[in-house]
């Protein structure tokens, strides 16, 4: 098959969306398809434009196969909702660009949301450049908007209706947990597979574990929380900072970027918790190092309407890193775990990390993971693409 997929996210951009995207591309290469990418130039790690990117408007490349077609795409404090919305709305029109760019006709087209926009420019093309469009769907927008940020009102209708349209046109969709997959099938979509976000397992030697734990003073005794991706609204970190507070056997590491990140340090520095840690987004490898000296991975996700949904790429992650997995838990994560048969887990509310952390004991909870291994998603994934 000749294959698009369109995407405001792509390595070396460090995402949950990049990295799903990328490993489906190249696996699918790998099986004898011809893989094309849209997306935008790196701007997602740190909000910055790489100086060979600027000043362009399209930028062709080929990685391990694949062909990429880089569109310019509005960069900003990320922090200002302005600068977000024409973040997202600025990629629906350059990605018009990739499709001229883009050579031949695409026996399908995947659309990978959020951000949604995308969808209305791509369908402009239907018949033209994709004989049949897919989408997958990560987070289903406005839905989240309404439930984590409050927004409502005529634009919002207007939008979900719209999206909703684009959900009924499209031949294919793909969502990224089971409560997603429950959701649409109960507004009538039928058409309708679950393809999780994977694991990955990487190996490191002690030596370079046992330096990270001398770089921050860990001893056998000490135990270690952490959190990797988005420090975004759906998520409630100042109950776990507060409760950590004074906790000398426990450390605290934060690994992201994201709108709340220097409010949350601010009120570290205020409230002098100084046993947490906020540290950058970095590679995939690099992060894993982390997650091997911890102990528990937390999931401070607030609990709204949509909440059962939820099935953080982040979780992948911690089990296979043997972690203890403390917070909020959803349908979709139960669900998971029961798939997984993994019993290392706790729902934690707001009132009680204190109590937890106090009550803790350590040990390594693992998962049977294989289901959820790259090689069987793209099963699945080639085969629902290729019906």
């Amino acid at each position: 098959m000749r294959i698009l997929f369109i995407t405001q996210y792509y390595p070396p951009d460090i995402s949950a969306p990049a990295n799903r995207i990328s490993d489906w591309a190249r696996a699918l290469v790998k099986r004898g398809h011809e893989v094309w990418v849209i997306t935008a130039f790196p701007h997602h790690h740190r909000h910055t434009i790489p100086l060979k990117y600027k000043g362009g408007w399209v930028v062709e490349e080929e990685k391990g196969d694949v062909k990429i077609i880089r569109v310019a795409i509005h960069n900003g404090p990320m922090k200002s909702l302005l600068h977000r919305l024409l973040n997202y709305i600025s990629f629906t029109f350059t990605a018009l660009l990739g499709l001229f760019k883009a050579r031949g006709k695409f026996d399908i087209c995947v659309i990978s949301i959020p951000p949604p926009f995308v969808v209305f420019s791509l369908f402009l093309f239907k018949g033209f450049k994709c004989k049949e469009i897919a989408m997958d769907i990560r987070d289903l927008w406005p839905e989240s908007m309404e439930a984590y940020l409050g927004w409502k009102g005529p634009l919002i209708w207007l939008l979900k209706k719209s999206i909703h349209l684009m959900y009924r046109i499209s031949k294919k969709i793909i969502v990224a947990t089971f409560g997603q997959e429950k959701y649409l099938r109960e507004l009538g979509f039928s058409k309708v597979t679950t393809i999780t976000n994977g694991w990955k397992y990487f190996k490191f030697p002690k030596e370079k574990l046992r330096k990270l734990k001398k770089k921050y003073y860990l001893s056998q005794k000490d135990k270690v929380a952490i959190y990797v991706g988005t420090i975004g609204y759906a998520f409630n970190f100042i109950p776990i900072l507060k409760a950590i507070k004074n906790l000398s056997d426990w450390r605290l590491f934060i690994i992201g970027d994201g709108p709340l990140k220097e409010e949350l340090i601010s009120l570290s520095q205020k409230e002098k918790i100084s046993n947490v840690y906020f540290l950058p987004s970095m590679p995939l490898k690099e992060m894993y190092t982390y997650l091997h000296i911890a102990d528990v991975g937390i999931l401070p996700i607030k609990k709204t309407k949509i909440f059962y949904q939820t099935l953080p790429s982040k979780l992948f992650d911690y089990l296979s890193a043997k972690l203890f997995v403390a917070g909020s838990i959803s349908y979709s994560m139960k669900v998971f775990f029961k798939k997984t048969s993994f019993k290392g887990w706790k729902e934690v509310s707001s009132s009680q990390w204190r109590a937890f952390f106090k009550n803790f004991k350590k040990k390594r909870y693992t998962a049977h993971l294989k289901p959820f291994s790259l090689k069987s998603r793209i099963n699945k994934l080639e085969k629902f693409l290729s019906r």
